[in-house]
């Protein structure tokens, strides 16, 4: 997933993008939720080789997502006192949140709007 983020023209926009489309999918698809979300929640609090891989596995994604964000603060997508590390907690724990919301069959409309306003925070002021 972050190699095409990566390669995007925006990389920060192709984040967006992502987030905003886990509203997307049938009823079932959504109910269905994230493998990545479904172990930590599941099993990670009683299997440590699990928690483990989750914990390794989210170190990865904030440093992908920090890697990111500097890049868009450097272009001006993103707010120039915005904390890298910060805000790459604060893209994971969101995109986990909006996935066990979607699980819980919050309409798809109303993930976009919470995506939506959660990601205006980061942009510039």
């Amino acid at each position: 997933m972050f190699k095409r983020l990566y390669e995007a023209p925006s990389p920060f926009a192709a984040v967006c993008d992502y987030i905003l489309s886990i509203a997307d999918g049938t009823a079932a698809e959504r109910a269905r939720g994230c493998f990545f979300v479904n172990a930590t929640t599941e099993l990670a609090p009683s299997d440590p080789d699990v928690a483990a891989v989750i914990r390794t596995s989210s170190i990865k994604c904030e440093a992908a997502f920090e890697r990111i964000l500097r890049e868009a603060k450097g272009r001006g997508e993103v707010d120039r006192s915005l904390d890298e590390r910060v805000a790459a907690r604060f893209l994971l724990s969101m995109i986990r949140g909006l996935r066990v919301s979607a699980k819980a069959n919050v309409e798809p409309e109303d993930l976009r709007a919470i995506a939506s306003l959660a990601l205006s925070g980061l942009k510039p002021r």
